[in-house]
């Protein structure tokens, strides 16, 4: 499952908590996003459920309408890959990798790494992988 600026949402451990139907895991998760910066307060289990990127309308990185417009699932898809709004998001992730880096404990930073941190890689091959 890969989004259009390049997460892996099957490795999200906020989208395989709510996979799981685990109340006490998306607890965990809220914890850790807020924990990271990425929510004001700890959330509700209701609040940070995710059924993926294609579920939700609004995207961190506004690369959802440009996609759209494209007409691509993802922008390893389009011919003007890697455009400014793309690479955009490349540089805001790596600033919210150097955080988990400094704030996750254990395979927290691992996990997070494979599942938002590889965007260029998985767009690159998933790219290739569709010519």
């Amino acid at each position: 499952m890969l989004s259009m600026c390049g997460n892996r949402c099957d490795l999200c451990p906020r989208y395989i908590a709510t996979k799981l139907g685990s109340p006490s895991e998306l607890k965990r998760v809220a914890g850790l996003w807020h924990m990271l910066g990425w929510r004001d307060r700890v959330v509700t289990s209701g609040e940070i459920s995710c059924a993926g990127c294609g579920s939700s309308r609004s995207c961190a990185y506004e690369i959802r309408v440009c996609a759209d417009k494209q007409g691509v699932e993802h922008c390893g898809d389009c011919g003007q890959f890697p455009c400014g709004t793309v690479t955009e998001a490349f540089e805001k992730s790596a600033r919210y990798e150097e955080i988990c880096r400094e704030r996750c404990e254990g395979g927290d930073y691992a996990q997070l790494k494979r599942a938002f941190f590889e965007k260029r890689k998985n767009l690159e091959s998933a790219g290739k992988d569709r010519q």
